[in-house]
């Protein structure tokens, strides 16, 4: 009995290594799945590294078509700049043609355009009437007063004027500012300066029978002798004073 007491303790301090070998197996295999799982967790957090790594370059390339979309806006705009420069350049260029034909004295021959504007440098092809001092009222009082305040009866045909000296005078519609300037260049009565300081009737104006009414010494002599003289050259020396 006390061996069979002995075999079994023995029997018994063989397992406890044992046990203690699969406990510690177990515990290693419990371990090494901590580890694994350790490891899977590690592994799950460099997943989430590489998110944020990933997002960090999302953002960034976001950041990028954010500056590349700002840069093409601002290449949109810049190329708004230089079309409507473009087309600025193309009005002044425009306007730059106006004024050499302006300055090329380019000559207007009447026609049914009436809405033009007076430069310096115009040249106007066109008729001219006459009227005399003793115009255009039958109170004798009232004769000889032009728009401007200057009496043609008591002063005569001609202006002093402080730039260009003694010159003709002249009525017009109102296109033409009053003391403006016109060099006549007529077949019959040769090149002369008048100013304008009266107004004419319906029948003086653009496109209108005759461009000028000039100033003679009477109306007889307006009838008989002046007439209408034709293909007259005026040129706008001045507009207004």
């Amino acid at each position: 009995m006390k061996k069979i007491t002995n075999v079994i303790n023995l029997i018994i301090i063989l397992l406890i290594p044992t046990i203690f070998i699969i406990d510690n197996k177990n515990e290693l295999i419990y371990i090494t799945k901590n580890k694994f799982n350790e490891k899977k967790v590690n592994t799950s957090l460099l997943t989430l590294e590489e998110e944020k790594l990933i997002n960090e370059i999302k953002s960034k390339k976001t950041s990028e078509n954010e500056e590349v979309k700002s840069t093409c806006k601002n290449i949109d705009e810049e190329s708004v700049r230089i079309e409507i420069k473009k087309d600025n350049n193309f009005v002044n260029e425009e306007e730059n043609i106006d004024n050499k034909e302006k300055n090329n004295n380019v000559v207007l021959v009447n026609g049914n355009v009436t809405n033009i504007d007076i430069y310096v440098g115009m040249k106007i092809n066109a008729n001219m009437a006459a009227y005399g001092t003793d115009c255009c009222s039958s109170n004798v009082q009232l004769q000889g007063r032009t728009a401007s305040g200057y009496n043609i009866k008591t002063n005569g045909i001609y202006y002093n004027d402080p730039t260009y000296g003694k010159v003709r005078i002249l009525a017009s519609d109102t296109k033409f500012k009053l003391y403006s300037i016109i060099k006549v260049t007529d077949e019959i009565e040769g090149t002369y300066y008048a100013i304008i300081l009266d107004r004419g009737d319906k029948n003086i104006g653009i496109n209108r029978l005759y461009l000028f009414d000039l100033v003679v010494e009477s109306q007889e002599k307006a009838r008989v002798e002046y007439g209408v003289h034709k293909n007259v050259i005026f040129e706008v020396i001045r507009v207004g004073k």
